[in-house]
């Protein structure tokens, strides 16, 4: 490094996160910096049941085990805008002062209802839009297993 705290010529810029991998509050994020894996736990079927109930999500295939098997599922799943909202606690719990601008995500699979859900990441992407400084990260949801079950895109503002 620089006396000035730059890279110097021909060094590589590199993230700098604080303990376990998170970024200091505050800290602009950079490309590289990593959202450590979040680990959710096992979403069981009552938290299934009552985000249906919140969400108004009646569709059976997530609380009726008959329902979901009628259509060639093993079980009941977890609902994908669960998952995201997971993702979204995720991001709060690793960023408390940052807000989500968007999410999306896409579906890789089934999420069987009693799996444990991991959401980790990195940034890919920083930019000042308007005065405010964005940063886009790749998230991945998985299983406990490692199976990825979604990816999604988070535009976060510092």
């Amino acid at each position: 490094m620089s006396e000035a705290g730059k890279p110097a010529t021909g060094e590589a810029e590199k993230a700098t996160t604080g303990e376990a991998g998170k970024p200091t509050t505050g800290e602009a994020l950079a490309i590289g910096h990593t959202f450590p894996d979040h680990r959710c736990g096992v979403i069981d079927a009552a938290r299934v049941s009552t985000y249906a109930t919140a969400s108004g999500d009646d569709n059976p295939i997530h609380t009726d085990e008959a329902a979901a098997r009628s259509i060639g599922l093993g079980g009941t799943i977890i609902q994908g805008m669960l998952l995201m909202a997971l993702a979204d606690e995720a991001l709060a719990a690793w960023r408390p002062d940052s807000a989500c601008q968007r999410l999306t995500a896409r579906f890789a699979r089934p999420a069987p209802t009693g799996s444990e859900v991991v959401i980790g990441g990195r940034v890919v992407k920083t930019e000042a839009v308007d005065g405010a400084e964005l940063a886009t990260l790749r998230i991945m949801v998985k299983d406990g297993k490692g199976a990825v079950l979604a990816m999604a895109e988070a535009v976060i503002a510092n």
